[in-house]
């Protein structure tokens, strides 16, 4: 039994890589069956066996990246280690999984995957505020915002520029101190309006 189940997994696993190779080049519309069967050295018949439809492939990647950020569930946000130890799990499934999420969430090549994995992982998010009495529009700010560093993390870790203390920095300071000051002190960026200048000067 074990045998057999290895080896279903192992025919999914081609299967799956050669969809991959073909989606990377071209749109899922004008990827045929024929075209997998051949990069997998299968059968059309075992095709079948494991997919219904070339659809189903994407669907059972897509699937498996997100059951993957159930590993990011029960983060609590009390110091800066908690966000750290956060921020590094998300680095190490997003490093494992980059060939399929830079394409899909990142250059939004499946919108509707994109934004599902983005509310899933928001929902991963260590929770900044409590939700003691909060209205149903102090909700919905909470979570765009949350939205915002959920995209920050993700763009960190897809373009692997920033170190773990560079990346906490930021999204720390924008947390506490705002955008401007943030970008001001640790990246000494020139702002482009007065108004924003004066704070350089206070």
């Amino acid at each position: 039994m074990e045998t057999y189940i290895s080896a279903r997994k192992k025919t999914s696993a081609r299967i799956r890589a050669a969809f991959w190779m073909l989606y990377k080049t071209m749109p899922i519309e004008k990827i045929t069956i024929k075209m997998i069967t051949e990069g997998s050295g299968i059968h059309r018949v075992t095709f079948y066996i494991h997919y219904t439809d070339i659809y189903a492939v994407l669907e059972d990647i897509e699937k498996e990246l997100l059951k993957s950020l159930e590993l990011l569930d029960g983060f609590e946000y009390t110091t800066t280690e908690d966000l750290n130890d956060y921020a590094k799990k998300l680095y190490s499934i997003y490093q494992k999984d980059k060939a399929y999420l830079h394409l899909l969430v990142i250059e939004n090549r499946h919108p509707e995957f994109s934004h599902n994995y983005k509310v899933k992982l928001k929902d991963t998010f260590p929770k900044l505020f409590l939700d003691t009495n909060i209205s149903s529009k102090s909700s919905e700010a909470v979570d765009m915002m949350t939205l915002v560093f959920v995209d920050i993390l993700l763009r960190w870790a897809d373009k692997d520029m920033f170190s773990i203390d560079e990346i906490i920095q930021l999204t720390e300071g924008i947390m506490l101190d705002g955008i401007y000051p943030t970008l001001i002190h640790y990246f000494k960026i020139e702002p482009a309006t007065k108004k924003i200048k004066m704070l350089q000067n206070k």
